[in-house]
């Protein structure tokens, strides 16, 4: 006996009869098929039933002889008088007749997975699994009677890959897969971690290919749902039974503001996800950025594992910075891609956690960036500049760099004069200490309402020796080495008149000015 679809040895007609009965007289069924599976007709057997029906009717019965009492409702097509197959049409019966489609159906109906899949796979031998192969596509209407009455859960690998080979037939055993092991209780007792972890990729494999339906799937595979396939109302239902779940597989960004909020305020106790995620989410994050500065103190174990460094300190703060520079980074793109800029409640929030300990110079950049004209909305800008021009810098410990303070000088300067007014006063009256210098040159060197003035002199009041030759340095550096002076105290010149001319004359200008 020979491989039908490999090789040129075939079976004449008149051996069929003996074949058949040779086949008859084998006590196994399995056996029986894959004898049958490598013959090949010279003639195919005569049809003994009328194949003369339109192939539409032929797949309609076929089908709806395979979901009967299933409870599954089969649209049938309009095939007019056309006659019903008396059974299963099958191109097992055009290619082995009666007598071999009647040993295909009887195995077929009650075979195990691992038969099965030993049948169509062919094993390990390339010629043997093309045969298996091409016999699959004879039994793929065939294969419609197959009934799986259980599945335990050694067979659940093998159920999958004869869904693979005949789709139609995951419907019938998915609930089946679904409730693997339970009757003896045996994935409960499941210790071995690898176990539980190939069972449930395996569920996660029935499911994937269609949208999840959590009425029908058991509650305890959940969490193997298709993310992405999930509706709003789906999350929803999952989120309110506690299940996980993972917002990088459900496309976060794209889905609506409550059910961002929903899937955010379920993962409120994870800093990562919301670094990640918040800032992608179409409304007001200020709760979200609260609740970020509020767990990064708690973090410690999850900053040692992102940080780099020798010291238990230095990891602690590489860590940080490196939260810190995604949430900054996503912040940026939500700008530019949504023109979406924060307002003055999430602006303060974001740079006040900033400023908690020492953003590194890429952080610093970041923030900077997030205060100049094309990233701000001038209306949500005064507060911050307030908040940063006052803010107190701690060498290595916290507070914001240079290149942040610049950046608020900048949006200062971008005010109009009323409100630049108001900021001085609000940022001088009251104040018990010294602004950082480079707000004070600043200020120096800008035209200031007679209100203001006082409050800047009483500022230049604290510095000492080193205070002034500093200050005189920046206002040296601001300008160019030949060329027009533009910039230069123009409400405060009698104050630094001599003080300017003492470094001149004797280039010491600790030298206080003479009377």
């Amino acid at each position: 006996m020979c491989n039908f679809e490999m090789c040129n040895d075939v079976v004449d007609p008149p051996v069929v009869a003996l074949l058949y009965r040779l086949l008859a007289a084998e006590e196994e069924a399995e056996r029986r098929v894959l004898l049958l599976r490598s013959c090949r007709f010279r003639t195919p057997p005569p049809p003994e039933r009328d194949e003369c029906v339109d192939s539409e009717a032929f797949e309609a019965a076929a089908t709806a002889a395979a979901t009967a009492g299933t409870g599954v409702a089969v649209a049938t097509p309009d095939v007019g008088d056309a006659p019903p197959p008396l059974d299963l049409p099958c191109p097992l019966f055009r290619h082995f007749g009666p007598h071999g489609e009647a040993v295909v159906l009887e195995y077929l109906r009650s075979a195990s997975p691992k038969s099965l899949v030993k049948l169509f796979g062919g094993g390990g031998e390339a010629e043997a699994q093309q045969e298996g192969a091409a016999f699959a596509k004879l039994c793929g209407v065939a294969m419609r009677s197959w009934r799986l009455a259980a599945c335990r859960l050694e067979e659940v690998a093998d159920v999958l890959t004869v869904v693979g080979w005949f789709p139609e037939a995951r419907s019938r055993c998915a609930p089946l897969v679904w409730g693997a092991g339970d009757d003896s209780g045996r994935f409960e007792a499941l210790t071995v971690e690898s176990q539980v972890e190939q069972h449930t990729a395996q569920v996660r494999q029935v499911l994937a290919s269609t949208p999840p339906d959590l009425g029908a799937l058991p509650r305890k595979w959940w969490h193997c749902v298709p993310w992405g396939r999930c509706t709003e109302a789906d999350l929803a239902q999952l989120v309110g039974a506690g299940v996980e779940v993972p917002l990088s597989e459900v496309g976060f960004a794209a889905r609506g503001w409550p059910t961002q909020q929903l899937l955010l305020e379920a993962h409120a106790d994870d800093v990562a996800a919301l670094v990640e995620f918040a800032p992608q989410a179409e409304g007001p994050i200020g709760v979200y950025l609260q609740r970020v500065f509020e767990l990064l103190p708690a973090s410690d174990s999850l900053l040692r594992k992102l940080g780099d460094g020798v010291e238990d300190e230095e990891r602690l703060q590489s860590g940080w910075n490196q939260l810190l520079h995604t949430l900054l980074a996503k912040i940026k793109l939500r700008i530019r891609e949504q023109g979406n800029p924060l307002h003055s409640e999430e602006q303060l929030l974001l740079f006040g956690g900033c400023a908690t300990r020492l953003a590194d110079p890429s952080n610093s950049t970041l923030l900077a960036d997030l205060m100049e004209a094309k990233l701000v909305d001038p209306s949500h800008i005064f507060e911050l500049i307030k908040f940063v021009l006052g803010c107190k810098y701690v060498p290595n410990q916290s507070g914001l760099l240079h290149v942040v303070r610049d950046s608020a000088l900048r949006a200062m300067m971008r005010l109009d004069k009323g409100e630049r007014d108001e900021l001085h006063r609000t940022l001088l009256q009251g104040r018990e200490s010294a602004l950082p210098l480079q707000v004070l040159f600043s200020l120096a060197v800008t035209e200031l309402d007679a209100s203001v003035q006082p409050l800047v002199v009483r500022q230049t009041e604290r510095l000492d020796a080193d205070g002034w030759l500093e200050l005189l340095s920046l206002v040296k550096d601001a300008n160019p080495v030949s060329g027009k002076v533009h910039t230069f105290p123009r409400s405060l010149g009698p104050l630094f008149a001599e003080r300017f001319l003492a470094r001149y004359l004797r280039d010491d200008p600790t030298l206080p000015p003479r009377h």
